[in-house]
């Protein structure tokens, strides 16, 4: 039997003997808190029933314009797929009218525009008889 060095002995182990570790980041002294600005649960609790603010914002939820269905059976998410296919309809018809309404008023005003820019015309320019007064 012949002796085994560490060398030729080779076990799998879980651990890098040869890792020199990792300095990781280095981190900002300067602190975001502002001192004695802490509150217990008490206090807070306190502060809460008098009314009192804490200084915390509190988003408002935001709600659905519709009410959202329940869904039962299979013929309740075609009878909802039905009526908000009509919706979309209805939105896409009401923005085609909103753009045609536009679209009408932008040519008004370019026209208008065209209309002061290049002087008075012929239509514009013929007399009237005055008015007499009695």
């Amino acid at each position: 039997m012949t002796k085994k060095t560490e060398k030729n002995q080779k076990f799998q182990i879980q651990f890098d003997f040869d890792y020199k570790g990792n300095k990781g980041k280095e981190v900002n002294p300067e602190s975001n808190t502002q001192p004695e600005m802490t509150l217990t649960v008490r206090q807070l609790l306190v502060n809460h029933t008098r009314g009192i603010d804490s200084k915390t914002q509190v988003k408002t939820p935001l709600y659905f314009d519709m009410e959202i269905p329940t869904i039962n059976d299979i013929t309740d998410v075609t009878e909802y797929r039905q009526a908000l296919q009509e919706r979309l309809e209805a939105t896409e018809k009401f923005i085609k009218e909103e753009r045609a309404q536009i679209a009408e008023e932008k040519a008004k005003e370019e026209e208008l525009q065209k209309t002061l820019e290049n002087g008075p015309t012929k239509q514009n320019t013929e007399h009237k008889e005055p008015q007499s007064s009695k």
